[in-house]
């Protein structure tokens, strides 16, 4: 196995090398998957970072109906800065403070790469001690795969760690990819932290409002148009048992609510759980199969109630004020 360390000053080597693997055009645009709905990412511009001219490339949050309509926002994901030289593909990294690589096209099946920390993609951040200042992975295979109208070189990766436990991957921990012209596949651009050990050093902050990008549901440029979803490439999401216009009639009262919350037009057969937290993210209050909850005893103050539907794995979120 062929064992490759790039440090940092891998991006300084190759600044001023002419680019061979296309990555992120000026036509460049991808959807990936979001729970409620997708995120579209493409190129803005350019601009100037410490003499490199590098892409911008914008992470917009899309969110579908009902849950538009209902008021929900979901942030968008940091906006990146990349080029590609050297059959390599640099992103800036806030960690370092400086370019380090994110897509290796020149890799070889079988050799183990040790990158940059990066500021982990999907929803998570690290904690605890960071240990190495890198992240490794393995080349499983390289393989030309067809998605949808282009043909196009995978680079399948396996996750592994040296001294710490921090382990990113564009995928699951035991299988990622990324793509050329296209970048990941299974998740956002960025890798994600995996949680496959018990020593793992991440932490998730996946809420309602702050969700993790998955997998690729669109990719265009000038010279592809890939679809890899049956409907639109905006509408994600999962969808849910309850009909959505009957979902978009629910109403939580009374709010500002005293001794009890009620769901209004939802059966208890409708409703698998309800669960009621306090601003800073505390579970308070839980009840199953059931369109009412018992707050007395609470402080004045504001709280979130996420309504799981029934059979589906999609919380609604409203927030409410207590007010006795």
């Amino acid at each position: 196995m062929k064992k490759i360390l790039l440090i940092l000053l891998f991006s300084c080597c190759y600044k001023f090398s002419l680019a061979q693997t296309v990555f992120a055009t000026d036509s460049s645009n991808w959807h990936f998957e979001m729970t409620y709905g997708s995120f579209h990412c493409y190129v803005a511009g350019e601009t100037m970072i410490q003499g490199i001219h590098a892409k911008i490339i914008k992470q917009i949050a899309l969110v579908k109906q009902p849950y538009f309509g209902w008021g929900l926002q979901v942030y968008g994901l940091p906006t990146l800065y990349v080029y590609t030289a050297s059959d390599t593909t640099f992103v800036y990294n806030p960690t370092f403070n400086r370019f380090t690589p994110l897509y290796i096209f020149t890799a070889q099946e079988g050799d183990s790469i040790c990158l940059p920390l990066l500021r982990a993609g999907g929803g998570t951040s690290y904690s605890g001690p960071l240990g190495d200042s890198t992240f490794c992975f393995v080349i499983d295979s390289i393989r030309m795969v067809k998605y949808d109208t282009a043909t196009l070189k995978t680079f399948y990766t396996r996750s592994y760690t040296k001294t710490n436990a921090i382990k990113l991957n564009w995928g699951t921990p035991q299988r990622g990819a990324y793509v050329e012209r296209i970048g990941s596949v299974f998740t956002g651009l960025i890798p994600s932290c995996s949680f496959d050990s018990p020593d793992a050093s991440c932490v998730s902050l996946a809420t309602d409002n702050a969700q993790g990008a998955g997998p690729l549901r669109c990719f265009r440029d000038a010279a592809n148009d890939i679809k890899l979803v049956i409907n639109d490439c905006e509408n994600g999401g999962i969808s849910v048992s309850i009909p959505e216009d009957k979902l978009s009639k629910i109403t939580i009262s009374p709010n500002p609510a005293n001794q009890h919350i009620y769901v209004d037009n939802l059966t208890e057969k409708d409703i698998l759980k309800l669960c009621l937290y306090s601003s800073d993210g505390r579970l308070l209050r839980s009840v199953s199969h059931s369109n009412k909850m018992e707050i007395s005893g609470l402080a004045d103050g504001i709280y979130f109630l996420k309504l799981y539907p029934d059979k589906s794995p999609i919380p609604i979120t409203s927030k409410i004020l207590i007010q006795h």
